[in-house]
Parts: structure tokens; C-alpha cells; sequence
């Protein structure tokens, strides 16, 4: 992946929607309510 800068936009929101698929991967694997 060629990254141009943090601040665009839409890499941005790459970041924070693979963040939130993780968190999610990982409430299921520990089972978080």
C-alpha cells in the first residue's frame, strides 16, 4: 500500500475502519458484551 499521508481523508478512514473490524474480530474471539 502506498501511503501518501496520514492526513488524507480517505487513507484516514481506511485506518479507522480496519481498527474497528479488529476490535470487533477481537470482541468476538474474547467475547466481549
Amino acid at each position: 500500500m502506498i501511503v501518501v499521508s496520514d492526513t488524507t481523508p480517505l487513507i484516514s478512514f481506511l485506518k479507522i475502519n480496519r481498527l474497528d473490524i479488529l476490535e470487533k474480530n477481537i470482541r468476538k474471539i474474547i467475547y466481549i458484551p
